[in-house]
């Protein structure tokens, strides 16, 4: 009886400090989607201006309701940090000896992109000397992709298309992130933009996003649909070694 009533008055303890409903101050909330600490305007769900339980389910009301908001499932950057805070690194996550790597985050156009000899390109440089960022052409499919190697998405939050292309405030969460290296910017309505904050693992497969299709009677390939739409659909700011 004693030996358990040690064991519990720890415990009571501890969730003395644990409030019974939300408060809607800043900090790490169900709610705070990108861990920042901060009551970003993205992440009133619902829209009513308080930042409480209510915007950690999508869709109040309707038949499409979801028991968490959409930004924070399954979120790998968070799964590879806690397993790493246990001594663990699962295939995917960043390995115990994996060092991200280091460069000048730089703004891709097609001044940095470079002819890979097979009607794709290269970033920074040609071959060896390029960066993890390139475009893939694959004529078995008539498709081109944007590939980071190594890379998977930290971060996704949806920014206004004016902010990102005026204020540059997609590059700039990944300029003021050491684990960061590189931005993409595409686009997600006609006034906004996804922006994606992008992370380096040693075991994880590249990175990839469908950029463009062959499409029949239309000059040149998909990759270079890809180039003529860089800067407008999407915008990319990688490192280069």
């Amino acid at each position: 009886m004693i030996l358990r009533l040690l064991l519990t008055l720890p415990i009571l303890v501890l969730l003395s400090g644990c409030p019974i409903e939300e408060d809607g101050n800043a900090g790490i909330n169900c709610w705070d989607s990108n861990m920042n600490s901060v009551n970003d305007l993205n992440e009133d769900i619902n829209g009513d201006g308080v930042y409480d339980t209510r915007d950690c389910t999508s869709r109040l009301n309707t038949a499409e309701a979801v028991l968490q908001n959409q930004d924070a499932i399954f979120n790998h950057h968070h799964f590879c940090e806690a397993f790493a805070a246990l001594g663990q690194y699962p295939d995917g996550c960043p390995s115990i000896t994996h060092s991200t790597p280091t460069g000048t985050l730089t703004k891709i156009t097609t001044g940095v992109l470079f002819d890979d000899s097979n009607n794709g390109y290269t970033s920074c440089n040609y071959s060896p000397s390029n960066g993890p960022l390139s475009l893939e052409y694959r004529p078995e499919t008539g498709l081109a992709y944007w590939v980071l190697k190594g890379g998977f998405t930290a971060n996704r939050v949806v920014l206004s298309r004016q902010d990102v292309i005026t204020n540059n405030s997609c590059v700039a969460l990944c300029s003021n992130d050491s684990k960061c290296i590189a931005s993409f910017a595409r686009t997600h309505t006609n006034e906004s933009f996804d922006c994606f904050t992008m992370y380096h693992s040693d075991t994880v497969s590249d990175f990839e996003s469908l950029c463009a299709l062959d499409e029949t009677g239309r000059p040149g390939t998909a990759a270079q649909d890809c180039l003529s739409g860089l800067g407008i659909n999407s915008r990319w700011y990688s490192i280069c070694p």
